[in-house]
């Protein structure tokens, strides 16, 4: 329903003769239908695949949903009315601010009427400041109305359930100033997008933490590198994502980081600086990094169980393998994926024997062009044989292969593909209650994805082969295929 159906639309006088409270039901079904409560499940809350890397992956809001919740009142006086009581008809706002000398105050005092309607309901608010075009405006207007509209909804921070702000850096100073004094109760998902057309080196986050009790998902976005993370209550954040932070502020999340959390990071940049001190967590379980891989170098991680590496470089083979081996995560890593701009198979192959309890590996080798990386030594190395204890990662249940110039023998991946599902190793029991299986899993998922036209064929004659359709019937997932 959108602005020109509602203008052109014929109200029945036996819908005006209502119940208000199904009519307050009707519109809140129809702001559900706008999708105004979806504004958080896009933007910062997808760093973990890399859709947010800075305020530009922001679009700018046409504040349509706005106009059309407000032409709900423009019916009859009686619609207005039962409009403007209903509370849950004005919990969520996603609103685009400018500094437009005329309309300044009609912003604010628009942001200020919409959040009064909403009673005491919790709050889901997205504020954005976007410079107008053409307006030669320069840092001392944007701070004016980001002020005023930081101002307007800190008066409302008791409702505050869900909040991401994107503005200039010096409205985050009152905003931390509030959050250590009140209590914000009800706070559960904090983004704090530091505008970077507005960013200053004046105004950071600062100690002490803020009191939100129930807050448990933060995200920073471009955040100064002088800032504090100690600002942030770590014991219970269980999911943090941050992007476009310096390697000296991801070192100090990872150190504050609680148990069971998981860590993100995307577009890490700068140098560590640390003078030999490694940062240590030994409850940290889960943390993927997408750029800076020098940060592992300064790491001990020993109850690591999930990681994932993205990086345009190649993989800092040694320095990686020296943090397994520092971190005693042998067996403690579950899951790795590695994505990276290049790893030869010698370099995979130590990966792999630094990680012998790994049940499940993804590796994209993105310039994969001249040596191929799943080739008969990695397939020969990954086969069981009689000896397994010889084997790297002999639990491994999952693999995934993408972006590979494979060439390779479609009888040695298949002698390989039955090893490991065929598998069935056993070891005598020393307190004579006969034979017991060995800890020895099946490979049940294997996924490879050929970069190069000219192996499509052999995709195709490595899914028809009867080998292959014989571990497909027994159950395993296996899909080969050419990535077009």
């Amino acid at each position: 329903m959108g602005e020109s159906v509602v203008q052109e639309i014929w109200i029945p006088s036996k819908l005006l003769r209502l119940p208000p409270e199904l009519l307050s039901h009707i519109f809140v079904c129809y702001k559900q239908l706008l999708n105004l409560s979806s504004y958080f499940s896009d933007g910062a809350h997808n760093l973990s695949n890399g859709n947010c890397d800075s305020t530009d992956s922001f679009s700018k809001p046409s504040n349509h949903d706005i106009r059309a919740i407000l032409l709900l009142g423009s019916i009859s006086r009686h619609l207005r009315k039962i409009a403007w009581n209903t509370p849950q008809l004005w919990s969520h706002i996603s609103i685009c601010i400018s500094h437009m000398p005329k309309r300044n105050s009609i912003q604010i005092a628009g942001l200020s009427s919409w959040l009064a309607r909403s009673g005491d309901v919790p709050l889901s608010i997205k504020l954005q400041y976007f410079p107008a075009y053409n307006s030669g405006q320069d840092a001392t207007d944007a701070l004016t109305i980001s002020l005023a509209a930081m101002q307007v909804i800190m008066a409302h921070s008791s409702q505050w359930e869900e909040l991401c702000v994107a503005l200039p850096s010096e409205c985050y100073t009152p905003f931390f100033e509030h959050a250590r004094k009140d209590a914000i109760p009800v706070l559960k998902r904090l983004t704090l997008i530091f505008h970077c057309a507005w960013l200053t080196s004046n105004h950071f986050m600062t100690a002490p933490p803020i009191t939100a009790p129930a807050l448990n998902n933060i995200s920073l976005i471009n955040m100064p590198e002088q800032s504090s993370m100690r600002a942030l209550p770590w014991g219970q954040i269980a999911h943090f994502r941050g992007s476009g932070l310096h390697v000296a502020n991801v070192l100090d999340v990872i150190e504050y980081a609680a148990p069971n959390s998981c860590i993100v990071i995307t577009q890490a940049f700068g140098t560590p600086v640390r003078n030999g001190a490694s940062i240590c967590n030994r409850h940290l379980r889960s943390l993927t990094l997408d750029g800076n891989a020098r940060v592992f170098d300064f790491l001990t991680l020993s109850a690591l169980e999930i990681l994932c590496i993205r990086t345009d470089r190649a993989l800092r083979v040694n320095q990686f393998v020296q943090f397994l081996q520092r971190s005693r995560c042998a067996y403690t890593l579950q899951s790795l994926d590695i994505s990276v701009d290049f790893i030869s198979p010698t370099d995979l192959l130590l990966c792999l024997h630094a990680v012998p309890g790994l049940t499940q590996l993804r590796v994209h080798n993105r310039s994969d062009r001249v040596h191929s990386l799943f080739g008969n030594d990695i397939l020969y190395h990954l086969t069981f044989g009689k000896d397994h204890t010889a084997v790297p990662v002999p639990h491994l249940q999952r693999l995934e292969v993408l972006e590979c110039s494979c060439v390779f023998d479609i009888e040695v991946l298949c002698g390989m593909l039955e090893s490991r599902w065929d598998v069935c190793v056993t070891e005598k029991d020393t307190a004579g209650m006969g034979r017991r299986s060995m800890d020895l899993r099946r490979l049940d998922s294997f996924h490879l994805e050929a970069s190069q036209e000219a192996l499509s064929t052999v995709c195709k004659d490595v899914m028809h082969s009867s080998r292959v359709s014989r571990l497909i019937a027994e159950g395993m997932s296996l899909d080969v295929r050419f990535s077009t």
